[in-house]
């Protein structure tokens, strides 16, 4: 069974909690490849622990607002962060895809993880899951959701990292 995982968001404490995620993570996964997709900061140096494949590190960019808050019911947000997020999952999920385009990889099960933060318990193992769905591990999700760690067999993949791709036909076709 082939894993994928990648690696998004800002990297902060990635160095201080790659131990936890390792443990509790990557060797449970049975050292699965590696992509990321981070933000150039302080602590993005210690990325290297995460032995990626590929990897893209990089300044944080402004990303077109449109008129996409108008079409939220949400306040006390960050639009931009959320963008940030949804555009550093498509562009992480983009360097999977074009690993295996070249070198016909074929992952079984890909899993999105943040850096900056610990796990004290084991992920499920991907051969107790059923791979036409998504999980987020059973003792870090918020009623099946959160934007943290989740692990979904390949068929599920393009739906769950190309969301920033989508967006404007999600809320209309021009984002307005």
């Amino acid at each position: 069974m082939k894993t994928a995982v990648i690696l998004t968001g800002q990297f902060r404490s990635g160095a201080y909690c790659f131990p936890s995620i390792k443990r509790h993570i990557l060797d449970v996964l049975g050292k699965p490849d590696v992509f990321a997709c981070i933000a150039l900061d302080a602590d993005s140096k210690g990325l290297s622990d995460y032995a990626p494949i590929l990897s893209e590190v990089k300044e944080q960019e402004w990303l077109d607002e449109k008129n996409y808050i108008h079409h939220t019911a949400h306040d006390g947000f960050s639009l931009q962060s959320v963008l940030q997020q949804w555009k550093k999952l498509e562009d992480g999920f983009a360097l999977m895809e074009r690993h295996e385009k070249e070198t016909g990889a074929a992952y079984d099960f890909v899993g999105r993880l943040r850096p900056d933060q610990q796990f004290f318990r084991d992920v499920e193992h991907p051969s107790t899951l059923d791979p036409t769905q998504c999980y987020v591990p059973k003792f870090h999700n918020w009623w099946g959701y959160n934007d943290r760690f989740a692990i979904m067999g390949r068929c599920r993949a393009d739906a769950y990292f190309k969301g920033f791709y989508n967006l404007d036909h999600y809320v209309g076709n021009d984002g307005m």
